[in-house]
């Protein structure tokens, strides 16, 4: 009798967190099982796993990979097989086997490799902890059983940083991300990265006091207009009335407030919910705001994209904060701290003590169960104390409201989707502001971990002392922020030395060709032509200067013509130049492109587009052209001695 597949699906209940606050979720394993014989020992491993999720949720990332491993396993028809046969039967032999296709079948998704990996090693680990745990298979399966040959670990990708990106606006150079900066030397180059880490910082820190500053204006404005005696007809009182006590309103009700001007509409708006309290939980729902908002517009224009989403959250502005301002607060104080976001999320006003000049903040790093540093918030941060001592009102707002506790510490409250609740939890859509805020003030996109990095880098391209960044990142050991720098700042600044030497050469090499008529192309670059980097094209000599020849009539454009190289006892810019160590060069800078191009263009596309692919179809032409040339024999000397070392 021929067997019959059929789909099973097996529950498993997984937690995550975010913003401190824990959310539970089911990821759904389905398997093909057999309606004939026993069942298999992935669908025992998997109920094993669903029973015990009951008692202690697995982590949803987690899951999330073994589910992908197993969704790549059963598109091959020799891990199915495998996958569906009894435990009992199942040797090592057969789980080598169904990891290797399950990593060869992970190789033909697009999946990020990082991923692949993750969710391989997900499997692997169930699979052992499962025959170890059980011992249900043919074989003994444990981690020493188990073992295979571990790959050298590779070192991290260094983390990214906002000046990583490139810029829309400004000159070449500072389009640039910090990795391809042109410079003249070592000094020069993190004078330009500093710069450059400063602006980008600068740049999101004005944007941060423009929004602050901005909702301060309006709420001046509104406060005046919350003091404005009113002296309007009873059938009008009576209209306001009915649209902040009722959700169902007649339309003469609409009727008669839009003949109200714009500024006595917003008063009497604001009258009403300082009277009735409607910014607090009790009164959710009971009124319609619907009314002001082309008053509103007509008053503030700048406040169309706000009012269109809600004009509640302008109209309450005198009892509580927005939401744009909550995130405006809480990037700059990332900026000012250095700290990353979860210190910052934990960071409660029992933790901001006022001083003389300023307070003195301390934050919590749930991650590693430690308190960040000590920070002091004083002048020379722009808006910093206000952005405190706006977060702390909109605390003791909310506390005024019954929105919160009386001894609630948190400070990062926002609007909810229960307003008819108190509030348990904090505000967890930052994420979701930030894009608006870059698309507001012309700012390339970045994220909230991007500016840890930024902040660290600048402090220690500002005041080269590692005690001082360690300081500031609250590592425990100067150990950890070392490895930490060469990360984050040697791996970019090493980039950007060999991205300027790549743009000297490509120059070097086109001025050469082109004296001999072999270049027809763009001509090369003037500031980038170094005679130190120049390879021999025939006679065994280079121009330690061809911008500025013996002659200025000698000059051809911008560079000599090349055609008295030899004449009168010859030139006085003639140099003699080492030839294998010029292909010594080129051969590496192949050898480079060849094997890095993949992680280049994962790492940072726009700069791979914008600076390596111009330099790599160069360097790979130029390298065709010696290899048939006269020096081919030494270029392949040089080669073998590469592959060799």
């Amino acid at each position: 009798m021929s067997t019959v597949e059929a789909d099973v699906s097996i529950p498993v209940m997984t937690s995550y967190r975010r913003y401190s606050r824990e959310y539970r979720t089911v990821v759904n394993f389905t398997i093909r099982k057999a309606s004939m014989g026993t069942d298999g020992w992935l669908e025992e491993m998997l109920r094993s796993i669903s029973a015990r999720s009951l008692i202690q949720p697995y982590g949803t990332s987690a899951m999330n990979l073994l589910h992908k491993a197993i969704e790549l396993g059963q598109s091959d028809s020799r891990v199915q097989k495998i996958f569906a046969a009894p435990s009992k039967e199942i040797r090592r032999s057969d789980l080598f086997e169904m990891f290797e296709a399950v990593e060869w079948c992970a190789k033909r998704t697009e999946l990020a490799d990082t991923v692949q990996k993750r969710a391989i090693g997900e499997l692997r680990a169930r699979v052992i902890s499962f025959g170890e745990t059980a011992g249900l298979f043919l074989e003994q399966v444990t981690p020493s059983t188990m073992r295979v040959r571990r790959q050298k670990p590779q070192r991290s990708k260094p983390r990214p940083i906002i000046s990583d990106l490139v810029q829309e606006d400004g000159n070449y150079n500072e389009r640039a991300p910090i990795s391809a900066l042109t410079h003249e030397t070592i000094k020069d180059l993190e004078e330009k990265a500093l710069r450059r880490i400063d602006a980008d910082s600068e740049r999101i820190i004005e944007a941060c006091i423009s929004d602050l500053t901005f909702w301060d204006e309006i709420r001046t404005d509104l406060n005046r207009l919350a003091r404005a005696k009113l002296d309007l007809p009873e059938r009008t009182v009576i209209a306001f009335d009915r649209l902040t006590s009722h959700v169902h309103v007649s339309n003469w009700v609409f009727r008669e407030v839009a003949q109200v001007s714009s500024e006595d509409c917003i008063s009497a708006y604001l009258q009403q919910i300082e009277i009735k309290k409607l910014a607090t939980p009790q009164k959710a729902g009971t009124f319609i705001f619907s009314a002001a908002k082309d008053p509103l517009r007509k008053l503030y224009p700048a406040l169309e994209k706000h009012i269109e989403r809600s004009a509640r959250n302008v109209l309450f502005l005198l009892n509580r904060i927005h939401t744009d301002e909550l995130a405006a607060a809480f990037l700059l104080l990332m900026f000012y701290t250095g700290w990353n976001m979860n210190g910052v999320v934990n960071l409660t006003s029992d933790r901001i003590s006022k001083t003389d000049d300023g307070y003195e903040i301390q934050g919590f790093k749930s991650k590693t169960d430690d308190d960040t540093p000590f920070v002091y918030i004083d002048k020379t941060h722009r808006y910093g104390i206000k952005a405190l001592e706006l977060v702390l009102w909109n605390l003791a707002q909310l506390k005024q409201l019954g929105r919160v506790e009386e001894n609630e510490t948190r400070i990062w409250f926002g609007y909810s989707n229960s307003e008819s609740e108190p509030y348990t939890h904090q505000y967890v859509g930052f994420q979701g502001i930030l894009p608006r805020f870059c698309e507001s003030h012309g700012i390339a996109p970045f994220s909230f971990d991007q500016i840890r990095t930024q902040v660290l880098m600048g402090h220690f391209l500002s005041t080269r002392d590692p005690e001082r960044a360690r300081q500031v990142a609250g590592h425990k050991t100067i150990a950890t922020t070392g490895v930490y720098l060469d990360q984050e700042f040697a791996k970019r600044l090493n980039s950007a030395n060999n991205l300027e030497f790549q743009r000297r050469f490509e120059a070097t090499v086109k001025f050469k060709l082109e004296k001999d008529g072999r270049y027809r192309g763009p001509a090369p670059d003037t500031k980038f032509v170094d005679s130190n980097l120049m390879i021999p094209v025939g006679d065994g000599t280079t121009c330690a200067n061809p911008a500025e020849p013996p002659d200025p009539s000698y000059l051809a454009g911008e560079f000599c013509d090349g055609k008295r190289c030899h004449v009168d006892g010859e030139c006085r810019n003639q140099r003699i130049v080492l030839n294998e160590a010029r292909l010594n060069e080129l051969a590496l800078k192949r050898r480079y492109y060849r094997d890095s191009w993949q992680r280049l263009l994962q790492a940072n596309p726009d700069a791979f587009h914008a600076f390596h692919v111009p330099s790599m179809f160069f360097t790979f032409a130029l390298y065709v052209y010696v290899k048939e040339g006269p020096y081919g024999h030494v270029l392949n000397h040089i080669e073998r001695e590469i592959a060799n070392d």
